[in-house]
């Protein structure tokens, strides 16, 4: 079973991958999250504003800015927002829409050790 800490290492890897495109896609990578582990943040006991606190704890001293065509993403451009206002976006959107089923595998896939 997945567990909170799981959870927020697993949001960090999809808003750095999200920001890797371009800063919006931060928050896509976000409400993506939300739609994916809704039924894992329900069984972990948490919810989306415990999973912001906890994740703030982690990566305070992280930026997930990356290199883009050769230059920085700048922080207040990945700063979009609440992540918990992003998550709980993401599972209100799972009773009306649906995600490609290989791109839910990709992200529970475990990551390589």
């Amino acid at each position: 079973m997945i567990d909170l800490n799981d959870l927020v290492e697993k949001l960090h890897q999809m808003r750095v991958h999200g920001a890797r495109s371009s800063p919006e896609r931060t928050v896509l990578h976000t409400h993506l999250f939300g739609y994916i582990f809704d039924d894992d943040i329900e069984a972990a006991g948490t919810n989306p504003r415990e999973l912001e606190r906890h994740y703030r704890i982690r990566y305070a001293n992280v930026d997930v800015r990356t290199e883009r065509a050769g230059r920085a993403i700048s922080k207040t451009a990945v700063r979009t927002g609440p992540i918990a206002t992003a998550v709980r976006a993401g599972r209100n959107l799972k009773e009306v829409m649906t995600v490609n089923p290989e791109v839910e595998r990709r992200w529970r896939r475990p990551e390589p050790e």
